[in-house]
C-alpha cells in the first residue's frame, strides 16, 4: 500500500524517540549524549508534515523511502492517467463525471448484491490498498477511460450469452479431487478409495491441491466450463454417483476424482435471463479489453526513470502489471 511506508517510519521514529527523556520546561533543547559532547541542533524542516517530539519532519526526510517502497506504483499510475487522457483528446472524447459515478457503482455491484455489505467490502478493499480519496477518484477515472476507449470494440455474440446461460444454469458436476505428483500415488489412492478407505481423509492429509482444506470438495464444475481442464470434466462426464475415476493426468500431476453428485439444471427459461447475462458477459469482455489496453499502454510508454530507488521500484510494479493483464 502506497502510504503505509509513510505511516510505519513515523511510529517507528516516534518509538524510538521515546527511548530519551524530552526536555522539561525551562531545560535546554538539547539532549544530553553519552560522551557529555554536545550536539548541534537539528535543522529546522521548512514545510514540515509531521514532527517528533517537536522537531519537524519535512517531505524531503521521507522521500527516499517513499519513492523505494511506493514510487513505481504511483508512476504506473501516472503513466496509465497519461496514456488514457492523450488516446481520448485523440478522438476528442472525455470522460464525464456521470461516468465516473458509473464506475463507482459498478464496483460497489461487483463486490456484493448487499449494499450495506458491499460497503463495508468497499471500505475494507481502499483500506487495504490505501486508496485515499484522491487515488481512489484517480482510479475510477482510470477505468472510467479505459471502458470508453474499448467500447466499440467489444462485441457480443449470442452464443457466448448462450454459453454464460449454461454456466449459470445449466447443468453440473459437485465433486471432489486429490492430486498427487506421480502416477504410482494415484493409483495407490485409488486402489484405497475403492477398498473403503475414506476420499475426504486422504485428500485432507495427502492431496497437493488447495481443495485439500474442503476435503477435495470443488466448486461446482459445469461441463462448459473451461475454467475447468478438459481431462476433469472429461472424467466426471463418465462417472456415476459414488464413483471415483482412474488417474487423470494434470499439468501439474495426476488427479483421482470422485464424483458426489449430478445437479441438473435449474430450470430457468433462457429468454427471461437473456439480458442480465447479455450485459454480465458485456462487463467481463470490457474488463479484458480494458486490461489489455493497460497493458498496451504501458509497454508503449517511452519511460527514463533518473533515481535509482524509483527504477527498482518501477521495474518491480511494470513487471507485476504485465503479469497481471496476461
Amino acid at each position: 500500500m502506497p502510504y503505509r511506508p509513510l505511516i510505519l517510519a513515523i511510529l517507528t521514529l516516534g518509538s524510538l524517540a521515546c527511548q530519551s527523556q524530552p526536555a522539561g520546561p525551562g531545560a535546554s533543547a538539547t539532549r544530553p549524549s553519552t560522551t557529555n559532547t554536545a550536539q548541534p541542533p537539528a535543522p529546522v524542516a521548512t514545510n514540515p508534515v509531521a514532527f517528533i517530539h517537536g522537531d519537524a519532519i519535512a517531505w524531503s526526510d521521507l522521500q527516499p523511502s517513499m519513492v523505494e517502497s511506493a514510487g513505481g506504483e504511483a508512476l504506473s499510475e501516472f503513466i496509465l492517467q497519461r496514456g488514457i487522457e492523450q488516446r481520448l483528446a485523440s478522438r476528442g472524447a472525455k470522460i464525464s463525471d456521470e461516468q465516473v459515478d458509473a464506475e463507482r457503482t459498478l464496483l460497489v455491484k461487483s463486490l456484493n448484491p448487499d449494499p450495506n455489505t458491499a460497503t463495508r467490502l468497499l471500505n475494507d478493499l481502499r483500506e487495504r490498498r490505501g486508496l485515499g480519496e484522491r487515488r481512489f477518484d484517480e482510479l475510477l477515472r482510470r477505468n472510467a477511460g479505459l471502458r470508453l476507449l474499448v467500447h466499440d470494440e467489444v462485441k457480443i455474440t449470442d452464443a457466448e450469452v448462450r454459453a454464460q446461460y449454461e454456466l449459470d444454469y445449466g447443468p453440473s458436476f459437485e465433486a471432489r479431487l486429490v492430486l498427487t505428483d506421480t502416477l504410482q500415488q494415484a493409483s495407490e489412492v485409488v486402489r484405497r478409495v475403492r477398498a473403503g478407505e475414506s476420499f475426504i481423509d486422504i485428500a485432507l492429509r495427502e492431496s497437493r491441491d488447495e481443495s485439500r482444506v474442503r476435503g477435495g470438495l470443488l466448486p461446482p464444475v459445469n461441463p462448459a466450463d473451461a475454467t475447468f481442464p478438459d481431462a476433469v470434466r472429461a472424467a466426471l462426464a463418465g462417472l456415476k454417483p459414488g464413483e471415483v475415476s482412474d488417474p487423470v493426468a494434470m499439468e501439474r500431476g495426476f488427479a483421482v476424482l470422485k464424483l458426489e453428485r449430478k445437479n441438473e439444471g435449474r430450470g430457468v427459461v433462457f429468454d427471461d435471463v437473456k439480458g442480465e447475462l447479455t450485459e454480465r458477459v458485456r462487463l467481463r469482455v470490457e474488463r479484458f479489453r480494458m486490461g489489455q489496453l493497460a497493458r498496451t499502454i504501458l509497454n508503449e510508454s517511452d519511460v527514463t526513470v533518473l533515481d535509482a530507488g524509483l527504477q527498482r521500484s518501477w521495474t518491480q510494479q511494470k513487471q507485476r502489471l504485465l503479469q497481471e493483464n496476461r
